[in-house]
């Protein structure tokens, strides 16, 4: 009798190791995809702040373009530049800029804003240290491409630090108004400065395969 109990004792031990070992292993697999799962989130984590330190580089190279043309040529502010990566309209899309920087297409004459060297000189490759290459693009807030207007374009209009305009200000005498000695109730309306906004979009292709798309408005002075 007391043969055959700790016949039946030895089993019913086995059975309970056995399932303390599965349950322990699973335990085990659990805990190496939590691990797996926090260093993929870590992991993304980091590359989404390098697209956007990267991304840096993008906006001050559109900006470094929008303020040389401003000064040098005005003009070309009127007409699509698809080689520049400048859009006088804003894309004409049924769900708006999203659908329009989400194309591959937009971004094929995308300029690249390079990296620069110790001496801040651009480098010859595409993309930086990190992997990362940088697109930009410029879309002038417009619903035609022609010179600027509040007719069809998205304008700020701001006083000038105080100056007051009296180009068409004439007293009852014909005088100029500014030649009132500073007469405050004659010297006609302040003086404003008008700037039409434009959108910046740059794309950050980064390691493994991954995209960010990076936006700002900017207004610049007409």
């Amino acid at each position: 009798m007391k043969t055959a109990s700790l016949r039946k004792q030895n089993g019913l031990i086995l059975f309970i190791a056995l399932v303390v070992l599965l349950l322990m292993s699973l335990a085990a697999v659990g805990l190496v995809k939590t691990m797996d799962a926090g260093t993929s989130v870590v992991g993304n984590l980091a590359l989404k702040q390098t697209a956007v330190a990267a991304g840096d580089r993008g906006f001050e190279a559109a900006l470094a373009w929008l303020e040389a043309q401003h000064k040098t040529n005005p003009a070309l502010f009127n007409a699509n530049q698809a080689s520049l990566g400048y859009s006088a309209v804003r894309p004409n899309t049924p769900t708006g800029d999203a659908a329009w920087f989400k194309n591959d297409s937009t971004w094929s004459n995308a300029p690249v804003a390079h990296s620069l060297d110790a001496s801040g000189n651009p480098v010859s490759s595409t993309a930086d240290d990190l992997g990362n290459t940088v697109r930009y693009l410029i879309v002038r807030q417009c619903r035609e491409a022609k010179a600027a207007s509040p007719d069809h374009c998205l304008i700020s209009v701001k006083p000038a630090d105080g100056a007051r305009d009296s180009s068409n200000c004439k007293k009852s005498n014909g005088a100029d108004c500014s030649l009132d000695g500073g007469n405050e109730a004659s010297l006609g309306k302040l003086a404003t400065i008008r700037s039409v906004y434009y959108a910046i979009y740059v794309q950050v292709s980064g390691t493994r395969n991954t995209r960010t798309v990076l936006h700002s408005l900017v207004a610049q002075p007409l």
